[in-house]
């Protein structure tokens, strides 16, 4: 018996109880017994009736309201959820804006530069996303924008290129879940890279402008992925052509500005491992394939390793070779970077520091961008940086390099300085 029927039967035998001690009774001379008379008893039974009738009425009239409740309820439920996974495919958007002073030999005073970027995600379904970045102003020296200028057979002219300091860097097509498996995933369009540990051959969110396609996936503490693309557009057209067979350069030759120091078609695959929760191991490959019509061919190899001594010291060391370019000479890349501590945007007050190792020849990195932000191309020296977060998505830093010389030539470079004021929106 549920607990509806259990009420309705206590509530009728409690109101008979009540009915049969209002009805007129005699009591017997002899004993203690009820005797109803005809007319009472049809008085009694009439009035359990109609008791009875109005407690299926007010049943009704509850389980009639509980619907609508439960209806209500139903409809504002699906209402949420609706508007929750409406929300969640709205545009999401964000961005940063950054200053930079540098001093440097060969500089008179410091020089001025700006950056402007702004970030959008749109969720398609729940498998895709188009995802873009739009870099408005990029290094933008004080009172330069829209296009640089470049070197043309001794003459300086206006870059033809539009996109020198303002371009899209990331316009890609994301697709998750491929073949069931939500880590299958796969990006189409404009995008960047992340090789190594240290970031300083390239930093997936530093700068994009690798067009192509990447396929990565996750199996446990092992992450690979494989590609296919051309980086060139990294790189402003030189207007010069290259004859391989030479070696000779000739300014202002190239029209289509499809030669010169950039990485143009490509495959490559990287691999990461993590064995323990404080260990990081990074393998990738790069080999250009369009890159016999350049001076600088790529087929690159390295390897890299970051180790978390305790949660304020950690060191990561990268090493590659780009063994592309016929000749002689070694293409190595050697980077090291020991940290303390951490500065992160989202907590006021953090603080940290780094201490750098730089030994990179100058045909190892390509235009791509990097996040180890001291000079590192054809280069080696030592280098320091203190960061610090003034308040929430605010955050000050300042770099130093010492002692600087150019691998290629081994001269003097000198020092190098920047101090930066960077917001995150």
């Amino acid at each position: 018996m549920n607990s509806r029927m259990k009420k309705r039967t206590a509530t009728l035998l409690s109101a008979s109880m009540l009915l049969m001690g209002s009805c007129g009774t005699a009591l017997a001379a002899d004993d203690d017994s009820v005797v109803l008379t005809r007319a009472e008893y049809q008085t009694l039974m009439y009035r359990i009736s109609k008791l009875e009738s109005r407690l299926d009425q007010t049943e009704k009239n509850q389980q009639a309201s509980e619907t609508k409740v439960e209806k209500l309820e139903k409809t504002t439920s699906d209402a949420e959820a609706k508007a929750k996974k409406d929300k969640a495919m709205d545009w999401k958007f964000s961005g940063d804006i950054r200053a930079r002073a540098i001093v440097e030999r060969g500089t008179n005073g410091a020089n001025y530069t700006y950056r402007v970027r702004l970030k959008g995600e749109k969720p398609i379904t729940e498998d895709l996303k188009f995802v873009f970045r739009d870099v408005m102003m990029n290094e933008n020296p004080t009172g330069v924008t829209g296009s640089s200028y470049v070197s043309n057979n001794g003459v300086m002219k206006q870059s033809s290129s539009k996109e020198s300091f303002n371009k899209f860097d990331n316009a890609y097509f994301m697709i998750s879940n491929l073949g069931g498996k939500k880590e299958n995933t796969v990006k189409i369009g404009r995008f960047g890279h992340s090789f190594g540990t240290t970031g300083y051959w390239s930093g997936e969110w530093t700068y994009g402008m690798y067009d192509g396609v990447e396929f990565a996936t996750k199996s446990g503490k092992l992450k690979w992925g494989f590609g296919f693309g051309d980086w060139g557009a990294a790189n402003e057209p030189t207007g010069d052509s290259f004859n391989v067979a030479t070696g000779e350069v000739k300014p202002g030759t190239d029209t289509l500005g499809t030669t010169g120091s950039k990485i143009e078609r490509n495959y490559f695959a990287k691999l990461n491992y993590a064995p323990t929760k404080n260990d990081n191991i990074n393998v990738w490959h790069l080999r250009e394939t369009g890159g016999d019509s350049s001076p600088r061919d790529y087929n690159l190899l390295g390897v890299g390793f970051t180790h978390n001594f305790d949660k304020v010291w950690s060191l990561s060391a990268d090493f590659s070779r780009n063994s592309g370019k016929d000749d002689s000479l070694r293409h190595d890349g050697k980077v090291a970077v020991l940290s303390w501590n951490k500065a992160t945007y989202s907590k006021p007050h953090s603080y940290g520091a780094k201490f750098y190792y730089i030994n990179v020849d100058s045909v190892n990195v390509g235009k791509a961008g990097t996040s180890v932000l001291i000079p590192r191309n054809d280069n080696t020296g030592w280098g320091i940086s203190f960061h610090y977060t003034i308040a929430r998505n605010l955050m000050f830093d300042i770099f130093g390099e010492f002692k600087m010389k150019k691998k290629s030539t081994g001269a003097d470079l000198g020092n190098y300085y920047r101090a930066q004021l960077s917001a995150q929106f």
